[in-house]
């Protein structure tokens, strides 16, 4: 699944940090990227495993400005 990482005005620098979170802001998956646009994201958890189907939350900061931006995985 791509992930959208907006870059409004320029306001993430790199490197920006992403953390997927379920909804009670448990932390799915995190890693940290060189500069922003569209990334793929396999659709696992820190364990590699296949998260369920359901909403989470990408947050996104390069420690200055950040985003919150929600996905939805359907079947």
């Amino acid at each position: 699944m791509y992930l959208r990482l907006p870059n409004r005005a320029g306001a993430l620098r790199a490197p920006v940090s992403v953390k997927i979170q379920d909804l009670q802001g448990r932390l799915v998956r995190a890693f940290s990227i060189s500069r922003t646009g569209s990334y793929l994201w396999d659709g696992k958890d820190v364990s590699g495993k296949q998260v369920s189907f359901g909403t989470y939350f990408v947050r996104a900061s390069d420690g200055i400005s950040s985003f919150i931006q929600r996905i939805t995985i359907i079947p």
